[in-house]
């Protein structure tokens, strides 16, 4: 398993979250983001899985929670009851972080 101590550069926001009857992935999610929330990082050319229920998101707090849900509404299937049950976004930049893979 890989390790490595990080210091996030740019802002970053990591966002974890529970979903009731979970009909999504973080993939499906990131997927329907169209390229702005992510499931891994890339850290000295080597790709760390991100937990399953956490993305991260290249900018502000507000700005993940708004492309969070946006990408969750299209990637949940139609006439779905899946809905976000608890949401945590914390806004990183500058800051050391630690990731196991």
């Amino acid at each position: 398993m890989a390790q490595i101590n990080i210091k996030w550069g740019t802002p970053r926001a990591l966002i974890t979250y529970d979903l009731s009857n979970n009909e999504v992935s973080a993939a499906d999610i990131a997927h329907a983001s169209n390229g702005r929330l992510y499931i891994s990082v890339v850290i000295d050319n080597r790709t760390y899985s991100l937990p399953n229920t956490t993305l991260w998101y290249s900018g502000s707090k507000e700005q993940a929670k708004s492309a969070f849900i946006a990408a969750f509404n299209k990637a949940k299937p139609a006439f779905s009851s899946c809905s976000i049950s608890r949401l945590l976004i914390t806004e990183v930049g500058g800051e050391l972080a630690y990731i196991e893979d």
